[in-house]
């Protein structure tokens, strides 16, 4: 909120509550100032910020004050103490009777004692007040999240990638010179007198052998001089700039009927604006179409009619319900084929239910193709709920749970991690030699595959990567998106030939900086970031930090009962997917975690089951640490 200090003289006349009166009346001036600006203004114009006048009249205190004193009398005109020709003295102080010392404000409307401008900030912060938002929503409409590179001189440091090639041999070339410049003047005058008496003496001469001695030092000095330096090596520096992306219809719905009054309507505005301000934040054009709609029957008794850009439109469509509750498993081809349904019924319209989710960009996109117009609820919009605090504390616990991955990004800086494992009813998770596939049936690892489809990166750890070469993608089950792979693998050994680096995004953890091999994993297309600890391992709550700077919601880690264990004790792992096959194999095989000794049951892991179910012919347990 806007920041007001009451510097007026504190007299006697200023107490505490003064002040305080004082304040409010400023803050009230504020927001009708803005509600004032908001309503002269159009929905794109929230980048600037706003004058704020206030007359003197509302700075003034109440005084009182002693009135005229004694008995005075006042005639007026038609009094019959008077008759026709009588003259009425001049009244004292000039025939206007004024002071003279009036002032007048820039406005022509009075004095103002106060003047003074709001920044675009201060003004957003009154507009967001009056919305009652959450501060989180407003942080998110304040920034901007994406960014593209572009190009900003040269830097002393950097990656082998960076090196500006001409600008390093320039350097170079000009630090040879500089220093190899007395040498090769004195040089010069050696090779010089050198000439001269070979013109006289011979070549065994002493003076000449001596002067040939010095011309051979000074080569050599030069020549000692590097070629080229690390002092001398350029990059080529890269800043990330605002990139706004697509371009974008914004469809403003209104209701102009009785119904709706004056302060509805500035409501209704404000959230238009809200929303033109969040797009801007993604798309470089918006085009902003108002539609307004009345209960007002026409003749052919229509009793609802849709106005786009004042031009009245016959809208007639259905309502869009999501084919699954996991987004993930929504094709394009589905999107396309329900679409086509509807521009085949002769609709022109779908109105996007708001019952939890938001459709894929595939399915705007798609609207978009087939001239289909999108009626968008928002979030949860046709849901009723009662207003006591069990049932808010219930419907807030369901809200996380849907976006679980983004609502720990936001609060945490980090993803929400999601440890799987397939092991034996005994808890084994590979033979003793190493040997693992498979230990549970096709089922469940079809269903391992959805929540890799679900999640934005798979981590695994360079032991899983060398013993079983895995590709960590999604095949079992249609998805429109591959996730990141992730390995942890400090000392960069990740082989070059591995079946992850092909195809696909992929991100290389290390702890080690060896330019040689991430030049090498980054010339095979993985990106590779140093991330150590005080035991030269892979720092892995910095890794999840920096996932969430990227962007990743949910992470699903399938890694070895090495990585299972680190994951744990270093408390990063929020959820456990556990699938048990109804198989033993004995004590001579690896178990499902790397974790120490306990002396007393006391200090064992405690778990809270979430979901128990079969699946297929495995057991599958979703358990969270307590």
């Amino acid at each position: 909120m806007v920041r007001i200090i009451d510097r007026r003289f504190d007299s006697r006349n200023k107490s505490a509550v003064n002040r305080q009166r004082f304040m409010r009346r400023f803050k009230g001036q504020i927001r009708k100032a803005v509600a004032d600006a908001i309503d002269g203004r159009s929905i794109k114009d929230l980048d600037n910020g706003e004058d704020v006048s206030i007359p003197s009249r509302d700075l003034s205190e109440p005084q009182f004050h002693h009135g005229r004193g004694g008995v005075w009398e006042t005639i007026f005109t038609g009094n019959d103490q008077f008759s026709s020709g009588d003259q009425i003295n001049r009244p004292q102080g000039g025939a206007g009777g004024g002071s003279g010392k009036g002032k007048a404000s820039k406005d022509g409307e009075g004095e103002d004692d106060f003047v003074f401008n709001l920044s675009r900030e201060e003004f957003l912060d009154v507009f967001f007040d009056d919305l009652a938002l959450p501060d989180l929503v407003k942080t998110q409409l304040a920034r901007i999240h994406e960014y593209k590179s572009q190009r900003a001189g040269f830097s002393n440091d950097g990656t082998p990638a960076n090196i500006n090639v001409v600008r390093s041999l320039r350097g170079a070339l000009g630090r040879r010179l500089a220093l190899s410049s007395p040498y090769r003047g004195s040089l010069r005058e050696l090779q010089k007198q050198l000439e001269e008496l070979l013109l006289t003496h011979s070549e065994d001469d002493p003076e000449v052998v001596k002067l040939k001695d010095e011309i051979g030092i000074l080569r050599a000095k030069i020549e000692a001089i590097p070629f080229i330096d690390t002092f001398d090596l350029r990059y080529n520096n890269r800043i990330k700039v605002p990139k706004p992306t697509t371009q974008a219809v914004m469809f403003c719905i209104m209701d102009v009927s009785g119904s709706m009054d004056e302060d509805k309507k500035a409501t209704a505005k404000r959230f238009f604006m809200l929303l033109y301000l969040f797009l801007t934040r993604t798309y470089e054009h918006i085009e902003v179409v108002f539609i307004r709609h009345h209960t007002r029957a026409d003749e052919v008794g229509r009793p609802f009619q849709i106005y786009v850009n004042n031009v009245p439109v016959h809208a007639h469509g259905y309502n869009w319900i999501p084919d699954d509750a996991f987004i993930s498993r929504v094709s394009n081809r589905d999107y396309e084929r329900g679409i086509r349904d509807l521009v085949e019924s002769n609709s022109n319209m779908v109105r996007a239910w708001g019952g939890g989710i938001y459709e894929a960009d595939e399915f705007y996109d798609l609207c978009d193709k087939y001239g289909i117009m999108v009626w968008q609820d928002f979030m949860l919009a046709c849901a009723a709920y009662p207003e006591d605090a069990e049932t808010k504390a219930e419907v807030e616990a369901e809200a996380r749970e849907l976006n679980i991955g983004f609502v720990s990004r936001m609060t945490r800086g980090r993803p929400w991690l999601r440890l799987k494992a397939a092991a034996t009813l005994d808890g084994k998770t590979a033979l003793d030699n190493g040997v693992s596939q498979w230990i549970t049936g096709d089922d469940a690892r079809r269903d391992a595959h959805r929540w890799r489809a679900r999640s934005c990166a798979v981590l695994t750890g360079i032991g899983t990567v060398r013993d079983d070469d895995p590709q960590l993608n999604v095949r079992a089950v249609p998805t429109e998106r591959q996730p990141l792979r992730v390995v942890v693998d400090a000392r960069l050994d990740t082989p070059l030939n591995a079946k992850l680096l092909d195809g696909g995004p992929v991100l290389i953890a290390g702890a080690i900086d060896d330019p040689a091999r991430i030049a090498a994993l980054r010339h095979r297309g993985a990106d590779v970031v140093i991330l150590p600890n005080q035991g030269g391992k892979v720092d892995l709550p910095a890794l999840l930090a920096e996932l969430g700077r990227r962007g990743i919601n949910e992470v699903l880690a399938e890694s070895g009962f090495k990585l299972n264990g680190s994951l744990l004790r270093e408390g990063c792992v929020d959820e456990l997917v556990l699938y048990l096959a109804p198989s033993l194999v004995g004590d001579a095989a690896r178990g499902l975690f790397n974790l120490p000794a306990l002396s007393s049951l006391a200090d064992k892991r405690q778990l809270a089951f979430r979901d128990v179910r079969m699946v297929g012919r495995d057991l599958r347990i979703v358990a969270r640490p307590t």
